[in-house]
């Protein structure tokens, strides 16, 4: 029954869109199941997607990353009922915090950061650094972390070393922790969320703190950077996203309010999608003052994580019983 209703949403989808139109390239969510991934052991923490390989990486509170692919059709067309992952890596000793891309390589994070191969699972490296970590980004195809006693770390993924670490004196001075980073290569900067609800912008090359300013009134639970000149923060206590203009004095341009916490958020193109604890689904455009969307999901089980492919504008939602659905 699972694969025909499947079936019966790809008919649906294709009959709507068309691949060509205008409406194809506008972020919208039809609710429509397309296909389900399983499984994990456990909640599904963290989902990258790789569009050029056509591959899925996600990662479990299972301890493991699991690699899956993105052509899936053939086992719809055969009735079968879920797409099960290509390979999974087991090295892993903790929960799996972060994973993300970098070519065919998966770094993914359990308090020490891995480096493996996506078509083999085959270890490439894994960092010793003694410290836990907590967060880690992608920067020029190497990897910035922030560790347990809030260092910022740079490592040189080609010679597996740390290449810089800085310690912000903001920390100190004010007792805080940091929570949130994002990372903008383009004109290297980092901005920095703290637990205060201050923001730092750093220079990445020099670990120079740019400017800082009182952002919200509690902790950032998530920043990104809009193109190189403006910056989004989200605090899931205050419950406002903020988006800030980097070259205009760090000017608030605009906030959208949200009725509840959003613990799960994500950024594609113009849109700020979030999701509750509900299951509820709301799409804010950056750039206009209304709601594009906002609906409860058809799941049961609470949603853990989501990833946003953006050729074709597909949903991956994680969840608490270890299981990816496709949505569109």
């Amino acid at each position: 029954m699972n694969v025909l209703n499947e079936k019966l949403s790809w008919d649906k989808l294709l009959s709507t869109t068309s691949e060509y139109s205008k409406e194809a390239y506008n972020l919208t969510f039809q609710d429509l199941k397309l296909r389900t991934y399983s499984r994990h052991n456990a909640r599904v923490n963290v989902i990258a997607a790789n569009e050029t390989l056509r591959l899925i990486a996600s990662g479990s509170r299972d301890r493991t990353v699991k690699i899956w692919s993105l052509d899936f059709h053939k086992d719809i067309e055969e009735g079968i009922e879920y797409t099960g992952s290509q390979l999974s890596y087991n090295k892993h000793h903790h929960n799996i915090s972060d994973v993300f891309f970098n070519n065919n390589l998966v770094i993914s994070s359990d308090s020490n950061i891995h480096i493996w191969d996506s078509e083999n699972g085959k270890n490439i490296h894994e960092y010793k650094i003694n410290r836990r970590i907590d967060l880690i980004k992608p920067y020029n195809n190497n990897i910035i972390g922030v560790s347990s006693d809030d260092e910022i770390i740079f490592l040189d993924q080609k010679q597996k070393k740390i290449a810089n670490n800085w310690k912000l004196s903001i920390n100190s001075l004010l007792n805080c922790n940091i929570k949130s980073i994002a990372v903008s290569s383009e004109n290297h900067t980092l901005a920095v969320g703290f637990s205060n609800g201050i923001i730092s912008i750093m220079d990445s090359r020099t670990g120079n703190i740019l400017s800082n300013w009182k952002a919200h009134e509690n902790e950032i639970s998530h920043l990104s950077y809009y193109d190189k000149n403006y910056l989004i923060s989200v605090s899931n206590t205050d419950k406002n996203i903020c988006l800030w203009n980097l070259m205009d004095n760090n000017h608030l341009v605009k906030t959208i309010k949200d009725i509840v916490e959003t613990p799960i958020y994500s950024i594609i193109d113009n849109n700020i999608i979030t999701i509750n604890n509900n299951n509820w689904i709301t799409i804010n455009s950056i750039n206009d003052s209304y709601q594009l969307y906002s609906s409860k999901i058809k799941l049961r089980t609470p949603i853990t994580s989501l990833s946003i492919l953006k050729y074709n504008k597909f949903f991956l939602f994680g969840n608490s019983e270890g299981e990816i659905n496709l949505y569109a």
